[in-house]
């Protein structure tokens, strides 16, 4: 982390950082690297009153939301944040806590921990200076559009912060960052990880050829289509992209297709089943939502390439793993997939498979979302650690400076990879 240029400026108020507890370990250490680098420079500035308390022990508050045995809670500050810049942390994917309800352990589910993160800001009871919000997930970040009588979450999320007196929210990797529209006038900041990415990919795999030869960069839907064009072009490799054939309305009934309608009792639904020559039957969804026929891909060879699938997320994995299995297909060298958010949602067993196959190579997700001690433990699995990466956004801002420097990483980026040819022969 540094924070040399910072040093020219003065901070907004004194830094405080208030972690949920899914957020906690990598709170402190983001906590740890500021206090760190920041004992390192206050000889500069110790005599100047603008820095009073800028060299502290620790800058995380100490507060909690404990819960009733009705599964009510409330949000608790216990110090003074009176005038400070105050930078809260929530990590509403991290399934790894519960709580008790009617004698029972419920795990917390992504609206448990947004109403935790407001409660917090309420208990704030507008004494802090300024209010900042690290939700690293976009929460309902999926429910973005609407298609049809259907509330739009994100949208009335990011209202409802700043209505509470949220003066800036930062995100990483937005599933769509359109949604910051919702609120045009005041602070959105949406952080990419490729640097992390490209560089610990480069110090795991040390015998990676990083040309049109040997690598390639898949873009597995459309959606993600913009940041795989980054990589490619900053590595200069190719790119190839997946798209999906669903079955629509108008999909009728054939030697490989038939559907199945029943009635639960709540809803219709029409299943489709789909089949190879000489294969059995197997149901790829219901009609109704569209289920994927075939992943067509689009690009140059990737026969002998190690490929690079690039993703916001992983959820279940189902999509990228028949992707990488279309890949092997295909006769690519190694498969590596990259996923800021590693969700995980049904669980690794299909992870273990296709890595026991050879058909996937190493998985890479950061640790901006919650992960289960089982993964981290995986042969396959590498957590990219983006602490520094925070620690430096919180500085930054902190002291009101532009964050454009940190967003584009592209001269950093040239650099590791010069560094790497130039190491492992080009």
């Amino acid at each position: 982390m540094t924070t040399a240029n910072n040093m020219e400026t003065i901070p907004v108020a004194p830094l405080k950082i208030l972690p949920l507890d899914g957020f906690r370990p990598l709170a402190e250490k983001i906590n740890s690297l500021i206090v760190k680098s920041r004992k390192e420079q206050f000889s500069k500035c110790i005599n100047l009153p603008a820095f009073s308390g800028y060299e502290a022990d620790t800058y995380l508050v100490n507060a909690e939301c404990p819960r009733f045995n009705s599964g009510e809670a409330k949000g608790i500050i216990k110090e003074s944040i009176h005038g400070t810049d105050l930078y809260i942390l929530a990590d509403v994917t991290n399934h790894g806590i519960d709580y008790t309800l009617a004698g029972m352990n419920n795990r917390m589910s992504p609206d448990n921990h947004f109403q935790d993160l407001k409660r917090l800001i309420d208990a704030c009871n507008g004494k802090a200076h300024r209010i900042n919000v690290i939700i690293p997930f976009l929460y309902e970040g999926r429910q973005n559009k609407r298609t049809h009588l259907e509330s739009l979450d994100c949208a009335t999320a990011l209202q409802e912060l700043v209505k509470m007196g949220v003066k800036n929210i930062i995100t990483f990797d937005a599933l769509d960052p359109r949604v910051q529209n919702a609120i045009p006038i005041d602070g959105f900041d949406n952080f990419y990880t490729s640097y992390q990415f490209i560089q610990t990919l480069l110090a795991t795999e040390k015998g990676l050829k990083l040309d049109n030869e040997h690598l390639m960069i898949i873009s597995p839907d459309e959606s993600v289509m913009s940041k795989a064009v980054f990589y490619t072009n900053i590595l200069s490799v190719d790119l190839g992209m997946f798209y999906k054939r669903h079955y629509y309305s108008n999909i009728t009934e054939s030697e490989n297709v038939k559907e199945e309608h029943s009635y639960t009792g709540k809803a219709h639904s029409h299943l489709l089943y789909d089949s190879s020559p000489g294969q059995p039957w197997v149901c790829i969804g219901d009609r109704n939502k569209k289920p994927v026929y075939a992943y067509e891909f689009l690009g140059p060879e990737v026969e002998g390439k190690s490929v690079l699938i690039i993703a916001d997320m992983i959820f279940t994995g189902k999509s990228i793993l028949e992707i990488a299995l279309e890949l092997k297909k295909r006769k690519a060298s190694k498969i590596f997939i990259a996923a800021t958010h590693g969700l995980f949602a049904e669980g690794y067993d299909e992870f273990d498979k296709y890595f026991e196959e050879g058909i996937i190579d190493r998985v890479f997700t950061t640790n901006l979302t919650y992960c289960p001690p089982e993964v981290l433990k995986k042969e396959y699995y590498t957590n990219v650690d983006v602490s520094r990466y925070l620690a430096l956004i919180i500085h930054t801002i902190n002291h009101d400076r532009s964050v454009d420097g940190i967003l584009n990483s592209t001269t950093r980026i040239q650099d590791i990879v010069a560094e790497y040819k130039k190491n492992n022969g080009g």
